[in-house]
């Protein structure tokens, strides 16, 4: 561990230590293509709060889901995206970004889904709802899925089930004076506000993290945990009190404070290759 750093708890191996390792892996942190030695990469995990063997272990199960690719330079092993950790990289890039501005234009229309996938297909269907969950459809009542028409729009489900399993619509509630309890009906509002407004208690107080590295991806992985199914409402059909556009300040800004300096120390600390003239 680099010295100086100031380990938090340690994390569990989850999907936060595979968003940690594909951000350290991305253009936040690296120009495309470079790969990385496998153990910087867990030096900067265990300076992250990530076990040791627990990264390891994350970065052979991301090989064998070709999340990413490793390629040996004499005995040491060094990764880089793969092309299914790039598609979770630009979803996750997706959840971070601030709630677009159309979002304040929206029609009040909704996008509604429905599916009926055979009793055999067990992991596409849990695939499919981890898909709608991660591009912030909402469940009913039924088996109906929702989102606002902005939102619906975007889903890529091709790869996870046929389309002649899935039926979609758009359309408007008969009574829009039960959106509000459509809404709460469908996504977990009040979790949600607890985990942006931990967010803030945490980020807020202006404290000491460690290298900027460390804070560049511990931010950018734990902004990515509180927005994980946010539906980007409109603001009349959410709370008076939605806190989700103060929590996206404190994260621009602490982004903005921390980025360059990150940069730096991961082109000085990183044991990198380039792509050609690799060999297995």
């Amino acid at each position: 561990m680099a010295e100086g750093i100031v380990r938090p708890a340690l994390w569990t191996p989850s999907r936060r230590t595979v968003n940690l390792i594909l951000l350290l892996l991305s253009d936040y942190v690296l120009d495309e293509g470079v790969r990385v030695g496998a153990r910087s990469i867990t030096e900067v995990m265990q300076d992250c709060g990530v076990e040791e063997h627990a990264a390891r272990s994350a970065l052979s199960r991301m090989t064998r889901r070709e999340l990413i690719d490793g390629v040996r330079h004499g005995r040491p092993i060094y990764h880089a995206i793969h092309t299914r950790g790039a598609d979770l990289l630009t979803d996750l890039h997706r959840r971070v970004s601030p709630v677009d501005p159309e979002v304040a234009r929206w029609d009040g229309s909704w996008t509604l889904l429905t599916f009926t996938l055979p009793d055999a297909w067990q992991k596409q269907r849990h695939e499919l709802r981890a898909r709608l969950g991660d591009y912030n459809f909402g469940a009913l009542r039924g088996g109906l899925w929702i989102a606002p028409s902005y939102v619906g729009r975007d889903v890529r489900i091709d790869d996870l089930a046929s389309r002649d399993h899935i039926r979609i619509f758009t359309g408007r509630p008969v009574e829009p004076e039960g959106v509000a309890e459509m809404v709460s009906e469908a996504w977990d509002l009040d979790g949600l506000d607890r985990g942006f407004r931990a967010f803030i208690r945490s980020w807020a107080p202006d404290r000491g993290r460690g290298s900027s590295l460390v804070v560049l991806l511990t931010l950018i992985a734990e902004w990515a945990d509180a927005v994980r199914g946010d539906p980007r409402l409109a603001a009349d059909v959410l709370p008076s009190d939605w806190p989700r556009a103060e929590a996206q300040e404190l994260f621009e800004t602490r982004l903005a404070e921390v980025s360059s300096q990150a940069r730096r120390e991961a082109a000085e600390r990183l044991d990198t290759r380039p792509p050609r003239g690799s060999s297995s």
